[in-house]
C-alpha cells in the first residue's frame, strides 16, 4: 500500500508598501499664549466630528509562512518587491512607488555607469526627482550661513530648540528650526504634521499686536498614503488680503543606507497636476515655500544659541528622562505674494514671535496625542496603525539601534 505525500507549500500573500512620513508623558514648557487665540477642534452644524479622510484606509501589506519570517520589516518589503520585479527598472519603479526614492536611485545609477540597460522615461523621472531630494538634504543638512541670525529657547529638561533666520531685501524669509525629540514622540509628531485637515483646529492665531494664523487648511489631494496636495490660507491684518499657498509633501524613507525620514514640500501653481490646483479665492494672495522636514538619529552633543547669539554646547547623553533623542529638522523658504507690502513689524512678529510658537505647539500637541488626550489624532492614528503608523514603530527602531557612532560626528557639525 502506497501513501500519499504531502507537500507543504509556502505562499506569501504581498500588497506594495508604501513608507510614510510622516511618545514618558510630561508637558513641554509652553510659552504664555496671552496674545494667542487658540481654535477649537472644528464642528459640524449638528456639532458632530469632523468627517473623517476618505483616503484613510489603505490595502494592509501581509504575509504568511514563507520563508523570509526572520527579515525585518524592509528586508521582507524588498523581498516582496525583488520577487515581483523582472529587472533593475521595475524593482526601482517598485521601490520609488514605496517611498524610497534614493534606493530607487541607486539601482538606477548602477545601470546607467554599466551602461547595461537603457533607462526607460519613467526611470529618468525618477532620477530626476530623486536629485531634487538629494539638494534639499544637503540644504537641511548643511549649517545655516554666517549671515542668519539664530536664537534657542527651552523645549523642556534643558533640552533647547534652535531657530535661524534671515529676511533679504525683497522680502524672502528663510527659516530653520531643530529640535531633539524623544523617540517616543516621533510617532505622534509625524501624525500632527501628517493629518494636515487638523492644523486649524490647534495652530496659534493673534490679535494682537497683529492679526495673524491659520484661517484654513484643506487637503485637495492624497497622493500616496502620506504623501498629499494641501491648500493652507493665512489671515493677515487689515488692510492686507489674506495670503495662501498650495503644496505638495512628499515623504521619503532611508533609513536602511542614511537613517532618514524625509518630507518635502514644494509651491503648486495654478492648473498643476493635471489640472487638480484651483485658482485663488478673490482677495486672496497665493506665496511660494520651499523646504520640508528631516529626522534622524540625535547626537549627544547639540549646539544651542545664548539670547545674543553665541553658540554653547549642550549634553544629551542622558537623553529625555532617559529616553533615546531623534533631531527633528524644519527648514523653509517663504516668500508672500506682495512681499513688499507687508510691514517690517509683521516680519519681525513672525521671525521672533510666531515661529517658535508655532513650533512649540506642534510639539505640544504631539505629546498630547502621545498621552492620549488628543481625541480627533488619536482617532486617526488607530485608524491607520496597520498600514501607517505601525510601520512608523518599526522604522523609529532601526533608526535608532543604527551604529552608535555612525551618525554622531555628522550630525553634530549641521547644529553649529
Amino acid at each position: 500500500m502506497t501513501k500519499d505525500t504531502l507537500q507543504e507549500v509556502a505562499v506569501t500573500d504581498v500588497t506594495d508598501k508604501h513608507l510614510p512620513l510622516v511618545e514618558k508623558s510630561e508637558k513641554i514648557e509652553t510659552l504664555p499664549d496671552d496674545e494667542a487665540e487658540q481654535p477649537k477642534e472644528p464642528v459640524t452644524e449638528n456639532n458632530s466630528k469632523p468627517e473623517e479622510d476618505s483616503h484613510a484606509t489603505l490595502p494592509r501589506a501581509t504575509a504568511t509562512n514563507g520563508t523570509d519570517d526572520h527579515l525585518s520589516v524592509a528586508d521582507k518589503s524588498e523581498s516582496a518587491v525583488r520577487s515581483q520585479s523582472s529587472s533593475p527598472q521595475q524593482h526601482a519603479a517598485k521601490l520609488y512607488a514605496d517611498d524610497r526614492h534614493l534606493e530607487a536611485a541607486r539601482i538606477l545609477r548602477k545601470l546607467q555607469s554599466d551602461k547595461s540597460e537603457k533607462l526607460t522615461p519613467e526611470s529618468l523621472s525618477i532620477l530626476q526627482k530623486a536629485s531634487e531630494m538629494e539638494s534639499f538634504l544637503d540644504t537641511i543638512k548643511s549649517p545655516p550661513p554666517s549671515d542668519w541670525k539664530r536664537h534657542s529657547q527651552k523645549y523642556r529638561n534643558g533640552i533647547p530648540t534652535n531657530i535661524f533666520n534671515k529676511v533679504t531685501p525683497d522680502g524672502t524669509l528663510h527659516i530653520k528650526v531643530q529640535t531633539p525629540i524623544a523617540q517616543s514622540l516621533l510617532k505622534p509628531l509625524l501624525s500632527v504634521l501628517n493629518e494636515t485637515e487638523l492644523y486649524s483646529t490647534f495652530i496659534p492665531r493673534w490679535t494682537v499686536p497683529v492679526k495673524l494664523g491659520v484661517a484654513r487648511s484643506i487637503k485637495i489631494s492624497q497622493v500616496s498614503r502620506v504623501s498629499q496636495i494641501l491648500i493652507v490660507t493665512m489671515d493677515m491684518p487689515w488692510p492686507l488680503p489674506k495670503r495662501e499657498v498650495v503644496l505638495k509633501a512628499i515623504a521619503m524613507d532611508d533609513i536602511d543606507t542614511e537613517g532618514d525620514i524625509v518630507v518635502t514640500i514644494d509651491t503648486l501653481h495654478t492648473g498643476d497636476e493635471g489640472g487638480l490646483v484651483p485658482p485663488p479665492e478673490e482677495n486672496v494672495v497665493r506665496s511660494d515655500a520651499h523646504g520640508g522636514f528631516l529626522f534622524r538619529k540625535c547626537p549627544k552633543e547639540f549646539i544651542s544659541y545664548d539670547s545674543k547669539g553665541e553658540p554653547k554646547t549642550v549634553n544629551l547623553e542622558g537623553g529625555d528622562c532617559g529616553e533615546k533623542l531623534i533631531l527633528a529638522s524644519f527648514v523653509v523658504t517663504y516668500k508672500a505674494g506682495g512681499a513688499e507690502m507687508i510691514p517690517k513689524r509683521l516680519i519681525e512678529f513672525v521671525v521672533r514671535v510666531a515661529i517658535g510658537r508655532i513650533w512649540a505647539k506642534f510639539l505640544n500637541v504631539a505629546e498630547e496625542v502621545r498621552n492620549g488626550t488628543r481625541e480627533a489624532h488619536c482617532r486617526v492614528i488607530e485608524e491607520k496603525k496597520e498600514v501607517l503608523y505601525d510601520w512608523v514603530d518599526g522604522r523609529v527602531s532601526v533608526m535608532i539601534n543604527r551604529g552608535e557612532d555612525e551618525t554622531t560626528t555628522h550630525v553634530a557639525a549641521d547644529s553649529v
